[in-house]
């Protein structure tokens, strides 16, 4: 069945943003006052939003059936003005001397907009185009490596049991290593000296016996949970659809300042920016899931073993997503692919704020009242995509230091590397 691309749009901007008026009076030395209005047009404000996908023709029939992948590129925008100006500027000479007359110039409405929302100001991404595609990359490369996952990893546990069962066994080692140490310190230094000396100490049995949690200990219990939930499962002998998946998030900001004025008045605004872009990923295998699998007993798990065996593949693995890479490409044997897409969403918020108003004519105009109107721009976009299942290598977008766990296991594994802690656990 052919596909083609439609195109559809609704909810055009059409309400006012409201109108720039200027009230001039007088004109002249006549005792009438002749007043003028001028009106500016303003932007507009209201939601726009319009979508680009692939039709298929006939997927409400295949709807159910089978797997459908069609693109779609949707984005909307909304504009919102909050608040209006309202100064007056009085002339500082007589207009006329009989009667006594001044110039007076009101402005009454939404300021910002006028001079700020038609010239460049509007919603600009402050995360560019490479960086998003290079979370979408890494991202999309997990989701490859999660393909046919098992719930457990029992190929590596066997062949990292005799590290592990030494790994547990030496608890009161590192405590004895810790009371000679100290005692040792006690007999040969004093003052700082000491100090320094049993800080190291503690600072080394903290690190084995964090590792030993971490990579020891938890380990073990995680992978009896897995073995246990693989084996409550059941599994049948028919094929089932499994869904691989993977998600990826990143934030930036920018906060500029803008100018803009006329002959009289000029206007300082802050301009605010976040934007943030989330990537999700999924992709469909269709095979006959076994409790080999859910164990972690496949060719896929087998593959990346020798990856996993190097001493220090974990640290690498935070920054160069070299692990994900060697599972996307593994074989998995008595599958049917079924495809998988990514879906980018960004969401861009732009505030303008007045921050600050000029009278660049203080010898010509007085000016009373000031600028508070404030103005919003809200876009957000949605762009997904059918790919197919290459990888590639990236530097990841976040090493997960924000996270306390990742930040000690990085800190004892310093430790370790400083004081020679003796830990050997990748």
């Amino acid at each position: 069945m052919p596909h083609y691309n439609r195109y559809r749009s609704r909810d055009p901007i059409t309400a006012p943003m409201g109108a720039w008026y200027y009230i001039l009076s007088p004109a002249g030395c006549s005792l009438a006052a002749n007043t003028r209005t001028d009106v500016a047009a303003g932007y507009t404000q209201g939601r726009t939003e319009y979508m680009l996908d692939v039709d298929s023709g006939d997927w409400q029939k295949r709807k159910g059936k089978e797997f459908v992948f069609n693109d779609m590129y949707k984005t909307w925008s909304v504009t919102s003005c909050t608040g209006q100006t309202n100064y007056t500027l009085t002339s500082v000479a007589n207009r006329c001397n009989s009667p006594v007359l001044k110039s007076t110039n009101q402005v009454v409405g939404e300021l910002m907009v006028v001079w700020f929302g038609n010239t460049g100001h509007l919603t600009v991404p402050t995360i560019t185009p490479s960086a998003i595609t290079k979370l979408t990359d890494e991202v999309w490369t997990k989701c490859l490596a999660n393909r046919m996952k098992g719930d457990a990893t029992l190929l590596e546990t066997f062949a990292e049991l005799s590290k592990t069962l030494a790994m547990l066994r030496s608890p009161m080692e590192n405590l004895t290593t810790l009371i000679r140490t100290t005692r040792r310190s006690g007999k040969r230094s004093r003052g700082y000296s000491r100090v320094k000396a049993d800080s190291f100490a503690y600072i080394q049995f903290a690190s084995s016996e964090w590792l030993r949690f971490r990579y020891g200990v938890m380990p073990i219990v995680r992978e009896v949970q897995a073995v246990m939930k693989a084996l409550e499962r059941g599994h049948a002998s028919e094929p089932v659809v499994v869904k691989a998946q993977s998600s990826g998030t990143i934030s930036g900001t920018e906060s500029v300042n803008s100018n803009n004025g006329g002959s009289v008045v000029y206007v300082t605004a802050n301009k605010s920016t976040a934007h943030t872009v989330k990537v999700r990923a999924y992709w469909y295998d269709r095979f006959v899931r076994t409790i080999w699998n859910d164990f972690g007993l496949s060719g896929r798990d087998l593959t990346g073993l020798a990856w996993e065996l190097l001493r220090y593949s974990m640290v690498v693995d935070w920054f160069i997503n070299v692990g994900d890479v060697i599972y996307a490409n593994a074989p998995r044997a008595q599958h049917t692919p079924l495809g998988g897409q990514v879906l980018i969403e960004q969401d861009i918020n732009t505030f303008m704020v007045p921050t600050s108003v000029t009278n660049i004519q203080p010898s010509v105009w007085t000016m009373a009242g000031g600028v508070s109107d404030t103005v919003r721009w809200t876009t957000k976009i949605i762009d997904r995509q059918s790919r197919v299942p290459t990888s590639n290598f990236v530097v990841k977008t976040d090493f997960g230091f924000g996270n306390w766990e990742r930040t000690t296991d990085a800190f004892t594994l310093v430790a370790k590397w400083l004081h020679s802690i003796g830990f050997d656990r990748h």
